[in-house]
């Protein structure tokens, strides 16, 4: 897969989505999974999925700024 391609590990990735079907892939592949769920409704998210409403500011909860 291109993780395997460029020598990265699942754990060295983030996938992103709005769906339990993306984060039911990502945890099959073992990469972390951050939740897009609207802050108004109640996530379906597991609890242990961290979740944003929006990708705004998202560099700060990755540490990247």
């Amino acid at each position: 897969g291109i993780l395997d391609k460029d020598g990265y590990q699942p754990e060295q990735a983030l996938a992103v989505g709005d769906s339990m079907t993306e984060c039911e892939a990502a945890a099959s592949l073992g990469i972390p999974f951050l939740g897009i769920a609207a802050p108004d409704v109640t996530s379906f998210f597991p609890a242990d999925i961290v979740t944003r409403p929006s990708l705004r500011d998202v560099d700060r909860l990755l540490g990247l700024t």
